[in-house]
């Protein structure tokens, strides 16, 4: 039973589907059709480019602060691999498996 609520992690680094370059354009484009930065920039930044996160959304589960998801590899995804971007966009997966 504990295995149908397991965080699952489905992609891993060797996967691949992640053997090809990254396209900058194509990813620019995914950054503005996904919205990124409606929730990912900071309060009173006026870079919406900078996205340190903090934006407090309330909802019926209480607040949520949508996380930093600069290319800082310490307060940010900087030091993610691939695999772990997807896992967390697709999955709701955190590298460390929250």
């Amino acid at each position: 039973m504990w295995y149908l609520t397991e965080v699952q992690a489905p992609y891993s680094p060797d996967d691949p589907l992640f053997s090809e370059a990254g396209d900058a354009a194509r990813g620019q484009l995914v950054f503005a059709a996904g919205g990124c930065a409606s929730c990912h920039t900071t309060p009173g930044q006026p870079d919406d480019l900078k996205l340190g996160g903090g934006l407090a959304l309330a909802s019926p589960f209480g607040t949520f602060r949508p996380p930093n998801i600069s290319p800082d590899p310490v307060d940010g995804i900087g030091a993610w691999t691939v695999a772990d971007l997807a896992n967390a966009l697709i999955g709701g997966v955190s590298p460390s498996r929250e």
